[in-house]
């Protein structure tokens, strides 16, 4: 009767002199990647980071793991920074009793333990007792989740396994803004084959009531003059701002290519409050030009594997039809491996298609474009309209294939999609 009597009371507007309920606390996620109903990768065995954490501290993380049988289980993540050998943000352990329900979303609480903003947080997970058989974590998540599951635990990030895991990590945020890093894979201000000369221009639009303080850093190629490197502005509420021919405009480094990070810091926290978007075209206007687009990707985009399609090849023959080109631009402060294998139209890629591979190393921060990938990998005599290219790397780079026009420099640009 007092249930009825308290729902009647609210129907019809009365104040019954109750006291009023408390306000729930509700700690927003940093971090969220919800769990979409399956399990995959084996707990114990593989990790995850997160890149740019934008929190202050890390109070806990919500796993999703899937136990073999009833009992009663320890289980531990390990958190630490940058590195999997890198200063220890802390160890949560988790007692877990399992009965006829064997998947559980289980919570580490780490104590708002203290982290720089802008760090890679990098978990070990970890199996201390328990009955015998595979603990599972779920996996499958949503595209654009900021989280890297990896391959093992070495230092420093362990290897690239897949992009996003479900996973939910509070903490508080960091109270200067959150830092957001928007990157354009590739701008260019130099002479190309034919007769062509590329250049990039680039349009941004704040979409928030706030100015933004935008600074640019230009990651020209190895033995390229990168001009000044850096430049920084302001982009007011609601404000768009066009800079053409970026790479020479902005920065001086004619006769030079490479990758393009803005970065900025927002008190909206969102992550998407600036707006990104390049043209690379020849000739130098206001002649008629040829080109394509060139996004602005945000973090979470970076992958380590990847598959382009529609790539074509004109048998070395570089007078006519078309050639492509592959690039990377690596995010990280250390090296990375990649691999680009080149396969058949059609058919599983195993061996038995793959006409072809190139595997380098990229520095710290480094941006190469490997011109004509056919023949760097070793297959300059295939002729092809809709060939396919394979990329693998060590950790999460933005990887990129352009396709050119031999004869008029008209390109198609794309960015890898998810494998």
């Amino acid at each position: 009767m007092r249930r009825l009597a308290l729902l009647t009371a609210a129907l019809c507007g009365l104040h019954l002199g109750l006291a009023p309920a408390p306000a729930l606390a509700v700690t927003p996620a940093l971090v969220d990647c919800p769990y979409l109903g399956t399990v995959g990768d084996n707990w114990g065995v593989y990790g995850f980071y997160v890149p740019s954490y934008p929190g202050i501290n890390l109070q806990d993380v919500t796993l999703y793991l899937q136990f073999p049988e009833a009992g009663t289980y320890q289980v531990s993540l390990i958190a630490r920074r940058d590195a999997f050998n890198g200063p220890m943000v802390g160890t949560s352990p988790a007692t877990v009793e399992v009965t006829s329900d064997r998947f559980l979303p289980i919570t580490f609480r780490f104590d708002s333990a203290a982290v720089p903003a802008g760090s890679t947080l990098v978990f070990e997970t970890r199996r201390d007792s328990g009955p015998s058989g595979t603990i599972f974590f779920a996996v499958l998540v949503p595209d654009g989740c900021p989280v890297y599951q990896t391959e093992n635990f070495n230092p420093p990030l362990g290897g690239y396994r897949r992009a996003g895991i479900a996973v939910r990590i509070t903490g508080d945020p960091d109270p200067a803004g959150r830092l957001t890093v928007i990157t354009v894979p590739a701008v260019v201000s130099n002479r190309g084959l034919n007769e062509t000369f590329f250049h990039s221009d680039v349009a941004l639009f704040n979409r928030i009531s706030d100015s933004i303080t935008v600074k640019a850093r230009y990651r020209c190629q190895a033995g390229q003059n990168c001009g000044t490197g850096e430049a920084t502005f302001d982009m007011p509420a609601f404000s768009s701002k066009t800079i053409p021919d970026v790479v020479s405009t902005l920065f001086g480094a004619s006769q030079s290519s490479g990758a393009l990070e803005f970065s900025y810091r927002s008190p909206w926290r969102r992550g998407d409050e600036l707006a990104v978007f390049s043209r690379v075209y020849t000739p130098e206007l206001p002649k008629p030009t040829n080109g394509a687009a060139v996004p602005g990707l945000p973090s979470g985009q970076a992958m380590g594997k990847g598959i382009f399609l529609g790539l074509a090849n004109n048998g070395g023959d570089l007078s006519a039809g078309f050639r492509s080109n592959a690039g990377i631009y690596n995010p990280w402060g250390f090296e990375i491996s990649a691999t680009f294998d080149v396969y058949r139209t059609e058919g599983r890629l195993d061996s038995a298609n793959r006409l072809g591979s190139f595997s380098a190393t990229w520095g710290p921060y480094e941006s190469r474009q490997i011109n004509d990938i056919f023949k760097a990998a070793g297959a300059e005599s295939t002729v092809t309209l809709d060939g396919m290219l394979r990329m693998t790397a060590t950790a999460p780079v933005f990887g990129y294939v352009t396709v050119i026009d031999n004869g008029t420099g008209d390109s198609v640009f794309q960015t890898p999609k998810p494998f």
